[in-house]
């Protein structure tokens, strides 16, 4: 478990070493947020982002959402997908524009929103999972993520930037 020190925030990262060890992606995309988090002195903003400095090896891999809050007493987060990389485009159905509840029954989606909130609140961990939630057929097909958060102007949770990692992507 890592924690990010000093920070206005902490945000706790709960990743097992040896799946970080497996593939460098890891340590590339926890390691590029903690250095923004570090520059800021607080969690990066969406606008600190930079695709040069994150690197052709993490990009294909990456996905942002837009946390659109709540309204009303009994509604939840919307999530919507800003930009997807091509290794997640390539074995998924999801694409720029869609909202997370788009993607299937509110049932199947509980832990993948469970999975959101807690970046949301400062708890960043490796999910490992299947394409199970997506569709019949795609069970087979398993993944790693990992989201963390990113705030806007004002200094809300307003964004996630996600990392997926395919087990049948060759490891970098």
């Amino acid at each position: 478990m890592i924690t990010s020190t000093p920070l206005a925030r902490p945000l706790t990262i709960d990743a097992p070493v040896d799946a970080v060890a497996k593939d460098r992606r890891w340590s590339l995309f926890i390691d590029y947020w903690q250095r923004l988090a570090a520059t800021c002195g607080d969690w990066p903003r969406r606008r600190d982002l930079d695709p040069i400095e994150m690197g052709r090896d993490l990009l294909g891999n990456l996905f942002l959402i837009d946390i659109e809050p709540a309204v009303g007493a009994d509604a939840q987060p919307r999530y919507r997908f800003r930009l997807i990389g091509d290794e997640i485009t390539e074995r998924e159905v999801v694409r720029p524009g869609m909202y997370l509840d788009e993607l299937g029954p509110p049932a199947t989606l509980t832990d993948i929103k469970h999975h959101y909130a807690e970046a949301i609140a400062g708890r960043a961990r490796l999910r490992e999972t299947t394409l199970h939630w997506e569709s019949r057929g795609k069970e087979h097909v398993g993944y790693s993520v990992m989201m963390l958060p990113l705030l806007d102007d004002a200094g809300t949770v307003a964004h996630l930037i996600g990392c997926a990692i395919y087990e049948d992507e060759r490891p970098r």
